[in-house]
């Protein structure tokens, strides 16, 4: 994993992640309550860079919105 962020507000929940596909390059997912609503695949990392980015300004929504931010899972590698 590269990349991951998960939120949490009254039993709901909000996570982003970006991880190295050896397919495809690098997975970037967004999940809510648990299930994955998005996936897209990048070749070019500027592109996973600025999928990224907008998820720093998603998270600092989020925060200011009251969610709070829960700890990272644990790494795999």
């Amino acid at each position: 994993m590269i990349f991951a962020r998960r939120f949490a507000k009254t039993g709901r929940t909000f996570g982003l992640s970006v991880a190295r596909d050896p397919r495809s390059g690098w997975a970037v997912q967004q999940e809510e309550n648990g299930q994955v609503v998005k996936v897209s695949h990048y070749h070019d990392w500027h592109r996973v860079e600025r999928q990224m980015a907008v998820f720093q300004v998603k998270a600092s929504a989020l925060q200011e919105a009251g969610w709070q931010e829960l700890s990272a899972p644990a790494s795999d590698h």
